[in-house]
């Protein structure tokens, strides 16, 4: 019987093999991800879709547009969790600092060359998501407001550092 370690580890924790605790990117067999154009596109796409649950808990959870539903704000808060812990970080490869053709990318270049700063900031976000994802399971409104803003504030500071306009 295999066993498994009990401490689970963030996808962007670092180690002695990997000092950035980035992952390599995984890749359906059906279909190619290496290539910097595809890297550049993938991630945009989770960013975009993180983005787009952060607004589905926002309109619920802090401006009351939309009226409270907590099963949506849990499924919300979980997405932004498995995105936050993936791996998405692998998607910096190299190459991927450029705009590619009609492929661009925000990417300010010194993201690429402060791989240990992105980690730690990564892995801020991950722990901010789980957070937030564990709060929008007890359905407390207040708890997940306060859950929001953190994982907005490491939001934040990576883009504040490595996001071009």
């Amino acid at each position: 019987m295999k066993r498994h370690n009990s401490k689970k580890r963030s996808l962007y924790e670092n180690r002695d093999d990997n000092p950035a605790g980035l992952r390599p990117a995984r890749c359906q067999p059906v279909r190619r991800c290496d290539g910097p154009e595809k890297q550049i596109e993938t991630r945009q796409a989770g960013f975009s879709y993180m983005a787009w649950n952060m607004g589905k808990i926002k309109a619920q959870v802090i401006d009351g547009s939309v009226e409270y539903n907590q099963q949506q704000v849990e499924a919300a808060a979980n997405t932004i969790a498995a995105i936050a812990n993936s791996g998405i970080g692998a998607l910096f490869g190299p190459g991927t600092e450029k705009d590619i053709g009609d492929v661009r990318t925000s990417a300010d270049p010194s993201l690429f060359e402060n791989m240990q700063d992105v980690a730690q900031l990564a892995g801020n976000m991950g722990a901010a998501a789980n957070t937030l994802a564990e709060k929008a399971a007890t359905g407390d409104q207040s708890e997940i407001r306060m859950a929001f803003a953190e994982v907005g504030k490491t939001c934040k500071a990576c883009h504040d550092k490595y996001k071009m306009d």
